[in-house]
């Protein structure tokens, strides 16, 4: 579930760099448009494709989902976890800053390792972590990484659901200076979820758009071309911080990533 949700800012920035990268049909029903119009923005959202098309040994992150009506709470949950494809690629002694990760009890493949501790986790957030584990070979592998602060939205509406999504409508989070890699905006329209448009507007749409992470972003008519007057949409903010590892002398690669994305339902306006 919790590599799901980091699909929703990952793989969903990929299909749309993706179609913009190649003119060959996209395998998916999703109706997908770029809206980047500068350079930099170009660059963020490519950052993010290239990272996920790695297909690396293991996966190594920290990650924090929550919905914008929840995103204050005492309890806002924060987890870490280690993946690794077969026994050849087993890590052990792992951990991400503060946060040390254990062999998940419930997995029966034995090829994970987690900590559900929010608060332990949550400390890595807004700081340059040590991913720090024992590889196959049993060597002691440390990468520092930035790991953006956790995210908070709001909205120039005052809302915390059903957000009004139209041109001005201004969403504010929590700037942070030291992230170079930008904050992505996603906005996905599930015709099955809005009853208002699921006859005149049957065909999925995913918008996306990255920005440089100034703390402000006011919507313009381009971010909101081809979403349904009226549409009931799933809206979702994120940052993160990424990097693929290959330590000197060895043939084994490593996903190192820390997400925070916020959720929230707005309609199109």
């Amino acid at each position: 579930m919790k590599s799901k949700i980091f699909s929703v800012l990952i793989f969903s920035v990929a299909l749309i760099v993706g179609c913009q990268k190649s003119t060959e049909p996209t395998p998916t029903t999703t109706k997908t448009d770029n809206v980047i119009s500068s350079g930099r923005a170009v660059d963020l959202l490519l950052g993010y494709y290239n990272f996920v098309q790695q297909n690396t040994d293991v996966q190594m992150k920290v990650g924090s989902w929550v919905t914008m009506p929840t995103q204050n709470a005492q309890d806002r949950p924060f987890y870490a976890d280690a993946t690794f494809r077969n026994i050849s690629n087993k890590i052990s002694g792992a951990s991400i800053g503060e946060a040390s990760l254990v062999p998940d009890a419930n997995n029966t493949y034995n090829n994970n390792l987690i900590n559900n501790n929010s608060i332990q986790v949550k400390s890595v957030y807004g700081t340059t972590a040590n991913f720090r584990f024992k590889d196959a070979e049993n060597i002691m592998r440390t990468k520092a990484l930035y790991i953006p602060k956790a995210i908070n939205i709001t909205s120039s509406d005052d809302q915390v659901s059903n957000i009004a999504i139209k041109v001005g409508t201004t969403i504010t989070w929590n700037q942070d200076a030291l992230n170079t890699k930008g904050v992505v905006f996603i906005i996905e329209y599930d015709p099955s979820l809005s009853p208002a448009t699921y006859q005149t507007s049957p065909t999925p749409t995913a918008k996306s758009f990255a920005v440089t992470d100034n703390g402000s972003y006011t919507f313009k008519a381009s971010d909101l071309e081809g979403l349904p007057l009226n549409a009931n949409v799933r809206f979702s903010v994120g940052r993160a911080g990424f990097e693929v590892y290959q330590p000197e002398n060895s043939t084994k690669t490593y996903s190192l990533y820390g997400y925070t994305i916020v959720d929230a339902m707005g309609i199109i306006k």
